[in-house]
C-alpha cells in the first residue's frame, strides 16, 4: 500500500480557480489517484484575509470563492505557533515529506522538489 500524500496548498495556489478557472482539486485527482491530504497553513487564511482587505472588488469576490471552495474540499488546517513567513513554514514542511503546491518562483527555487505548480494556466504539473 501506498504511503498517502500530504499536500499543503500555499495562498496564491488556493486562488488559481478564482483567478484562472482551473478546477485545482480535479488536477490534483489526476496526478495523485491514490490517496492523499490536502492541507493549508493557518497563516494562509490570514493572508487570504489580508489580501481581501486591502483588494479591491475583484480580489474580495476571489477570496470568498476560495473560502467557500476550502468549506467544500476536505482541507485539514495546520495550526500554527512557529514563527516566520508562510513560505518559511512551506519550506520547513517539504523538508518533513509534504508536497508544496505554490505559484511563488522564489519559494519552488528554495523547496526545489515535490512541487505542484500552475503551467500554461491550464493544467497542473508535479516536480519530484
Amino acid at each position: 500500500m501506498t504511503k498517502m500524500k500530504k499536500i499543503i496548498l500555499d495562498t496564491n495556489f488556493l486562488l488559481i480557480p478564482a483567478q484562472c478557472n482551473v478546477d485545482i482539486f480535479a488536477e490534483i485527482d489526476r496526478l495523485f489517484p491514490e490517496h492523499y491530504q490536502l492541507y493549508v497553513v493557518e497563516k494562509s487564511l490570514w493572508e487570504l484575509d489580508k489580501v481581501a482587505a486591502e483588494g479591491g472588488q475583484k480580489q474580495k469576490l476571489q477570496v470568498k470563492l476560495t473560502k467557500a471552495l476550502l468549506k467544500t474540499q476536505n482541507i485539514k488546517i495546520h495550526a500554527c505557533d512557529q514563527e516566520g513567513t508562510v513560505d518559511d513554514l512551506l519550506v520547513a514542511f517539504s523538508k518533513e515529506g509534504y508536497i508544496i503546491a505554490t505559484q511563488d518562483q522564489e519559494l519552488k527555487r528554495r523547496i526545489g522538489h515535490n512541487l505542484l505548480s500552475l503551467r500554461q494556466k491550464k493544467y497542473i504539473i508535479f516536480r519530484e
